[in-house]
């Protein structure tokens, strides 16, 4: 037959090694290249009017710089005071802030308003408290193959008493190298 044989082969391997070096072979884009997923039940009161981390944090070291970094996140937020906002948001950040402390880096949602809020509103509560679950995803393009730290960070819109991951509930964070 002049075209060859149209049969099924199969490729059995163990390893798949860069050619100069072993962490460098290329995928084909879109491809998922390292997962990295923090999840949390710790408790994070806040009260500040500017975005406060919160533990919900994971660390990842690109493998290529032009990888991009897709985020997801979920922020359970208990917002106290009729008329206030729990605001969430996450950061990649340029130091390592701790619980309900400032926090630098880039805000990825790019607004004050982060990825949404929860809300309280005196016809709703009865001047009571609201609950609810901020989730977001965002793309990322870091450009570099230093490590990076994603962190969940929450804000209130009014002075008022608000918690993250209250009574147990869990904060999660998953990042994800894709291949560009």
């Amino acid at each position: 037959n002049p075209h060859g044989d149209c049969t099924m082969s199969t490729l059995s391997v163990d390893t798949i090694q860069g050619k100069t070096t072993a962490g460098t072979v290329a995928m084909p884009t879109g491809h998922v290249i390292q997962t990295q997923v923090f999840g949390v039940s710790d408790e994070v009161a806040f009260n500040s009017t500017s975005f406060v981390a919160t533990n919900t944090t994971v660390n990842i070291t690109p493998q290529f710089s032009t990888s991009k970094i897709l985020i997801y996140f979920t922020a359970p937020l208990y917002i106290g005071a009729e008329g206030n906002h729990g605001i969430a948001t996450v950061y990649r950040e340029t130091g390592t802030a701790s619980a309900a402390s400032a926090i630098s880096g880039t805000n990825l949602s790019g607004t004050p308003w982060g990825f949404g809020s929860v809300h309280v509103d005196s016809a709703d509560n009865n001047n009571s408290y609201a609950g609810g679950n901020i989730c977001g995803a965002h793309l990322d393009s870091p450009s570099t193959t230093s490590q990076l730290r994603y962190t969940v960070a929450v804000r209130n819109y009014a002075s008022a008493s608000c918690w993250y991951a209250v009574n147990n509930m869990r904060g999660t964070i998953v990042v994800q190298e894709i291949s560009q």
